[in-house]
């Protein structure tokens, strides 16, 4: 069977077009960009970055050992202690809420993408089951993939600590993060391609036949197994897709002398701003889906039946 991305690129293409500006509707956009704020934009928003510089022409290395204690010290008092405490205990909890509405939002958007239409109260409350079965697996899924991180990152944290308590920060730092990046990269590309074929493939299933995320990967896997190498091209396609439209993003953002990408960061604007692109690319999974037969994905209305989660 040939599985073409292209042709999965094209009927996304035109469905974003007929969707969102034949005719052009404002209020549908706000609508639908919210589902799709629920489902990518909220979890984006919370990303974030910090930068470092490093000044000075010295060779003196920073006292790990006194910062590390300063930092005991600090959290040991008892009232900034408490307070950083319950402050992390908030964001934990504030990441949970995030987290499951995402996961319910994923089906909302999708609906709204297979419909072609603008729905937020139906969709939430008809994939119920489905949402928070993805919310369970994604959290776990999270906590293992961080624990798998952190098992790689861990020996190499005492050889940078070494070096910079004994002044030899320069070439034994380099050498630890060389070898901590070899081993990153596998690890890191098995990780993104399993969440994208979560959201891609696994989530229209479920979506598609209202079963749980445990019996759709049980589908998918099947899948995979007869495709490989379909599958992985569109791995890399979605990846060069992805990296094509970022720099889109970044053209349009220089341009506007930073402008453009103040408005985009900003919480559901950028989803209505974007949601073009977030139309596209929700779709292009279902569309591979759907070149297997109507029984793996089929848009328009769901079937009448459903399997059990």
């Amino acid at each position: 069977m040939n599985l073409s991305l292209a042709l999965a690129f094209e009927r996304s293409w035109n469905r974003t077009v007929r969707m969102l500006f034949r005719p052009f509707d404002l209020g549908k956009w706000c609508s639908i960009g919210f589902a799709a704020f629920l489902s990518e934009g909220l979890a984006k928003s919370w990303g974030g970055g910090t930068s470092y510089k490093s000044g000075g022409h010295g060779g003196v290395s920073p006292d790990v050992s006194a910062a590390l204690h300063r930092i005991a010290d600090f959290l040991s008092h008892p009232v900034w202690g408490t307070l950083i405490i319950l402050l992390l205990s908030f964001l934990c909890v504030l990441a949970l809420v995030v987290l499951w509405l995402n996961c319910r939002g994923r089906f909302v958007f999708l609906d709204n993408v297979v419909h072609e239409r603008a729905a937020i109260a139906e969709p939430w409350r008809r994939y119920r089951a489905q949402g928070n079965s993805l919310f369970l697996f994604t959290l776990v899924s999270l906590v293992v993939c961080g624990a798998v991180l952190l098992f790689i990152t861990l020996p190499v944290l005492p050889a940078i600590l070494d070096a910079a308590a004994n002044g030899r920060w320069k070439a034994l730092a380099m050498i630890a993060i060389g070898g901590w990046i070899i081993a990153l990269i596998p690890v890191a590309t098995l990780i993104a391609c399993f969440f994208l074929f979560l959201y891609q493939f696994v989530v229209p299933l479920m979506f598609r036949h209202q079963i749980g995320v445990r019996a759709a990967w049980g589908r998918f896997l099947g899948l995979l197994g007869q495709h490989p190498l379909h599958f992985l091209g569109f791995a890399l396609g979605y990846l060069l897709l992805s990296v094509l439209f970022a720099g889109a993003v970044v053209a349009v953002g220089l341009a506007t002398c930073c402008i453009g990408f103040m408005i985009m960061g900003l919480p559901y604007i950028g989803s209505v701003v974007l949601l073009p692109v977030e139309v596209l690319f929700r779709g292009l999974g279902p569309e591979v889906l759907s070149q297997f037969g109507p029984d793996y994905f089929q848009f328009g209305p769901p079937s009448s039946t459903s399997a059990p989660a």
